[in-house]
């Protein structure tokens, strides 16, 4: 990381001047006003969900308008919601029918679909994952609603029957403890099974090493291999293999145009390159699914009963440098560290070098607790894995979609004491629309209290297309609900921003210090800091409340994805002394919901 920020200081000059600072934003539309023709609009389109987002915040900010028309207009838009529910049902499209489901659930208008409930089209999405041969998947969906609907025991008894077939230890364990609570009648041998643990030699065989090559790369005049080395595991009894995007990204990127093949080497024959084929990847948890013709001689599973605690003993397999079936053994050294964009990772001391992203770190108890990702430059020396509580929030996914897209309401928050503070609303997002504000609380998601950003990321995973949810807004000692229709979300929200709004309004969330201009002097503008996030980098280098604040440059370095601001400072703290500040930051923050 150092070397990227002195490379990036290095190349620093008069970028822009402060003028450019305040500019607004000319591709985003104001919303300060909602006209009814806008709603009527996108109900003509089929466009419900965004219509009802609009109409919520119609009636409670627009005055002008009748309550009796906005009431005419929303029930004309949640009738448009359950006639796609229920065309969703007959085309048993049971992922789409789930997430009108859950929109009219978090709105409270569920009273209005008598037909299904939430855990029966659960249990129906299971039961199609098992028809169609994905039967680890099915495990997973039918795991998820044994405590909240009664599967009968001849099923339980097949699902029994699939986790055997996979080595399925903990899925068999807790499909046993629901049995044995509800005294279904089960077998011994099962009863045994879910007392077994597997040695590590076994699961060596379960993984692979990924080798990826990109032809020869010229350095100096001087051709050399270019390989990308990595590691992955089967999940999957028809040959399909978990590894990290970044090991086979050239297989996907559109922006590379070199030559790239992508193969496996098993672990009883690494001599053997056998041809695979990239199904599905996700750039954001850095996954990817890959393909092969091969049945594994073992299936890891990433069902996990186990609370990861720190110090608790771990195994890593992976093929590091290249150096195939390679174990080694270490502790976890810290959980919950928020080094990704969304979720959290586990920080391990295990050995982990080139070659080592995408094995499976293991309990001591033989259960798959994540996925290794290594190799990130901005963290090097430091080892991490991706937990499987994201990986099975992912996985049905990864088996449907080429490219997983997440879907958010573009807010940016911080954990103060007063709640989940907003920082930042990205123009043209859905809160922006729904009229969320900088330094409006966060009480509730869906009519549930929320003090961690990363528990409402993990909440929206749960929707795989747009949807509403509802928040519960504090705003001046005001405390009302918001309506938001989920959309897509851009890969680095904050690189979309760069486009968006003015330099100005990007440096809270990025920096952490909200600016006030006071005046101009020699055409150059005068800034007063308002406040200064707790944590933030405007907080480590000493800026605090009324410091004064002169913006001299601003750059970005778009392939390292760094903002650089140049600024000088009058800080209160060193008696008004003028000083220089370079200010780097990363794009890619984990604040946003």
């Amino acid at each position: 990381m150092k070397k990227i920020i002195f490379t990036f200081v290095g190349i620093i000059i008069f970028l822009f001047s402060c003028d450019t600072f305040e500019v607004e934003p000319t591709s985003i539309i104001s919303l300060e006003k909602i006209y009814v023709e806008d709603v009527k609009k996108l109900i003509t389109k089929k466009s419900y969900l965004e219509a009802f987002q609009y109409l919520s915040r119609l009636e409670r900010e627009v005055h002008e308008v009748s309550q009796e028309d906005i009431l005419l207009l929303k029930e004309e838009t949640i009738s448009g919601i359950i006639d796609q529910l229920n065309e969703a049902l007959q085309k048993q499209e049971f992922l789409s029918a789930l997430n009108y489901l859950l929109s009219l659930q978090n709105i409270s208008y569920q009273h209005k679909i008598e037909k299904i409930s939430e855990s029966e089209l659960r249990l129906r999405i299971a039961e199609i994952y098992l028809q169609n041969g994905n039967d680890q998947i099915a495990l997973l969906e039918y795991l998820n609603i044994l405590n909240d609907f009664s599967i009968e025991t001849t099923k339980l008894q097949q699902l029994l029957e699939l986790a055997e077939n996979s080595y399925n230890i903990a899925a068999i364990k807790r499909i046993v403890n629901v049995m044995q609570k509800n005294k279904q009648p089960i077998s011994t041998k099962y009863i045994n099974l879910a007392k077994q643990i597997t040695p590590i030699y076994k699961m060596v065989e379960g993984t692979v090493t990924i080798w990826v090559n990109r032809g020869v790369k010229m350095d100096r005049g001087v051709g050399r291999p270019d390989i990308s080395i990595g590691s992955g595991f089967f999940i999957d009894k028809r040959g399909y293999i978990l590894t990290n995007y970044h090991v086979i990204a050239s297989e996907v990127d559109p922006e590379y145009e070199g030559y790239s093949r992508c193969y496996v080497l098993l672990s009883d024959n690494p001599e053997q390159k056998i041809p695979a084929k990239v199904i599905s990847f996700d750039k954001i948890f850095d996954l990817a699914l890959l393909k092969t013709e091969v049945t594994p001689k073992y299936i890891f599973s990433t069902v996990n009963d186990q609370n990861m605690l720190t110090g608790d003993k771990i195994t890593v397999i992976g093929s590091p440098v290249g150096l195939e079936n390679t174990v080694t053994a270490g502790i976890i050294s810290s959980t919950g560290r928020r080094i990704l964009q969304l979720g959290d990772a586990i920080q391990i001391d295990a050995p982990v070098n080139f070659g080592n992203s995408g094995g499976p770190v293991i309990s001591e108890h033989s259960l798959l607790l994540g996925l290794v990702f290594a190799g990130l430059e901005e963290f090097e020396g430091l080892n991490f894995a991706l937990p499987t509580k994201w990986i099975n929030k992912l996985i049905a996914r990864l088996f449907s979609d080429k490219e997983i897209t997440h879907y958010w309401t573009g807010i940016a928050l911080k954990e103060t004491a007063k709640g989940l503070e907003v920082i930042y609303v990205m123009p043209g997002a859905p809160a922006f629309h729904a009229g969320i504000q900088v330094g409006d609380i966060i009480k509730k998601v869906n009519s549930q209290e929320h003090n961690k950003i990363v528990n409402i990321q993990s909440l929206l995973l749960e929707y795989v297309q747009p949807a509403l949810i509802s928040l519960t807004i504090s705003r001046n000692d005001k405390v009302f609900d918001a309506i938001i229709c989920l959309k897509p979300r851009p890969f680095i929200p904050l690189e979309t921003a760069l486009d968006r709004d003015t330099k100005l309004n990007l440096l809270y969330p990025l920096f952490g210090m909200k600016l006030e201009k006071v005046g101009t002097y020699l055409w150059e503008n005068h800034y007063q800091v308002q406040r200064v996030l707790e944590g933030s980098i405007a907080e480590e280098i000493g800026i605090s409340e009324l410091d004064s604040i002169y913006i001299r440059g601003w750059a970005f370095d778009e392939e390292n994805k760094i903002v650089l601001v140049k600024i000088l400072a009058k800080r209160r703290k060193k008696g008004f002394l003028e000083g220089i500040v370079y200010l780097p930051v990363l794009l890619k923050t984990n604040f946003f919901i």
